[in-house]
């Protein structure tokens, strides 16, 4: 049995253009999703330039590290990401129309080994959540100022994330040639899911619904349950292009 990911993006009820990327790489064990910054209308530039590059480096350096003895992933991570961010930022300088493209993104990695070891990083607000059983847990913490709030209590842990702040990203891919990610490392049982997405589902959907549609839809295969996620973000209103990546062992 593998671990598998299926991905899905729809532009969405409002937006004339879709700045989400993603990537699956099952033989790889990487799975990324990217989300343009704001309304920039070349962010989707910048998206797509991190899925691509991330998975290009990881390709291209995972055979030497799968041969060393104790690869250190999480410094790997942060290096592909790193590169992508300096890939854009290069990118970005080259027409008056792309300065200060970015990105939000968001992977999960499983090593070419036997462990059932996840790692996770992340800039921005694209996020990852694991699915166990009938909890439904974040990963990730988002690089927002409406988080920085919450976090130094000026702001209740229970206000949504479609707040204003909440559109205010203090860290990103591109903006600068070096990045400092967040990254994470989890065990993983044979029936979790792993679910990651952009912002436009959590602008429309909170965790407990996310949980309830995940929970509905355990039966099903994996694309009908991205089907479903983005079908129930559309249904609430859409305001935004929506992304999902689910990952589960088939």
């Amino acid at each position: 049995m593998n671990w598998l990911g299926t991905g899905l993006s729809n532009i969405g009820c409002v937006r004339t253009t879709n700045q989400d990327s993603y990537i699956v790489n099952n033989d790889l064990g990487l799975w990324v999703v990217a989300d343009g910054m704001g309304s920039h209308q070349d962010s989707a530039v910048a998206s797509q330039m991190a899925v691509e590059s991330i998975n290009q480096f990881l390709q291209d350096h995972v055979p030497s590290a799968a041969n060393s003895l104790f690869p250190n992933w999480p410094s790997k991570l942060q290096k592909a990401i790193t590169h992508a961010s300096s890939a854009i930022l290069a990118k970005s300088k080259t027409q008056a129309s792309l300065e200060g493209i970015g990105t939000t993104l968001v992977l999960a990695y499983l090593p070419p080994s036997p462990s059932k070891d996840l790692y996770i990083a992340h800039a921005g607000d694209s996020r990852a959540y694991l699915l166990r059983d009938t909890s439904l847990t974040p990963l990730t913490r988002d690089h927002t100022l409406l988080e920085d709030h919450i976090q130094s209590g000026l702001l209740p842990p229970s206000t949504p994330s479609n707040h204003k702040f909440g559109h205010i990203l203090t860290k990103a891919v591109g903006i600068e040639a070096s990045i400092d990610v967040d990254c994470s490392r989890h065990i993983l049982d044979d029936m979790d899911k792993i679910l990651l997405c952009t912002d436009g589902l959590m602008k429309m959907l909170d965790d407990q619904a996310i949980l309830d549609i995940c929970l509905h839809s355990r039966t099903h295969t994996s694309q009908a349950l991205c089907e479903a996620l983005i079908e129930a973000a559309l249904q609430h209103g859409g305001r935004d292009n929506v992304t999902v990546v689910l990952i589960q062992r088939e």
